[in-house]
C-alpha cells in the first residue's frame, strides 16, 4: 500500500506505473497531523503491515503518531535538515530506525536517539571539480572582480528552504555595506 500525504505528481507517477496511492490531505499544523495520524492508525490496523516507510519529517510524525502503542516499526528516511532540533529529536523517538543521507542530516540527535540512526549515501559518484576554474567562470558570468564574495542558494523553492531569508538579509547587507551588490 502506498499512502501519500498531499496530492502531487508523485501520485499521478505512481498511478501511471499501475500503483494507485491513497491520500490522506495533510497540512502542516499539528491538528492535521494528528487527524491525519488517526485515519492512518485506521488503515493500518485493517492492514496489518510489516513496517511503515516515512518519507520526511511530516511522514515519520504521521507514521509515529499512527502507530503509538503497536508493534509496527516506523523507518524515517531524512533527507534534509528542516525542522531539525526538537521536531526531529521527538519524531526519532517514535522511529524504529531513522536512514540519513549524511553526517549532517543526523547530526541533530542526541544520544537518546543516535542508536537509531543508519546513514545511507545516496550513492552519487563523487564529483571532481577545478573550485578556481568554476569560480573564475562564475564570476566571468556575473561580471564581478576576481576578490569577490559570492553567495549561492540552491534548492526547490519552498518556504522552509529559506530563500526568502536569504534575500532579507541580503538586501539589509547590500544597504549596510557599500561593496556589497545585490
Amino acid at each position: 500500500d502506498v499512502v501519500l500525504l498531499q496530492h502531487g505528481p508523485f501520485e499521478q507517477r505512481l498511478a501511471e506505473l499501475g500503483f494507485p496511492a491513497d491520500v490522506i490531505a495533510t497540512g502542516p499544523r499539528l491538528p492535521s497531523l494528528v487527524a491525519s495520524a488517526r485515519v492512518l492508525r485506521k488503515r493500518l490496523r485493517a492492514r496489518r503491515p510489516d513496517v511503515v516507510h516515512a518519507n520526511g519529517i511530516k511522514a515519520a510524525i504521521v507514521g509515529a503518531l499512527a502507530t503509538i502503542g503497536t508493534r509496527t516499526p516506523v523507518v524515517w528516511v531524512k533527507h534534509d535538515l528542516s525542522y531539525d532540533g526538537p521536531v526531529a529529536r521527538v519524531t526519532a523517538i517514535g522511529c524504529r530506525v531513522v536512514i540519513c543521507p549524511s553526517r549532517a542530516s543526523g547530526g541533530t540527535f542526541g544520544r537518546l536517539t543516535s542508536r537509531r540512526l543508519r546513514y545511507v549515501h545516496y550513492g552519487l559518484p563523487e564529483m571532481h571539480v577545478d573550485r578556481e576554474a568554476a569560480r573564475s567562470r562564475l564570476l566571468e558570468l556575473i561580471g564581478a572582480p576576481a576578490d569577490a564574495l559570492v553567495v549561492a542558494q540552491v534548492g526547490r523553492i519552498h518556504p522552509v528552504k529559506g530563500q526568502l531569508d536569504l534575500v532579507e538579509v541580503a538586501q539589509n547587507v547590500a544597504a549596510a555595506v557599500p561593496s556589497v551588490r545585490f
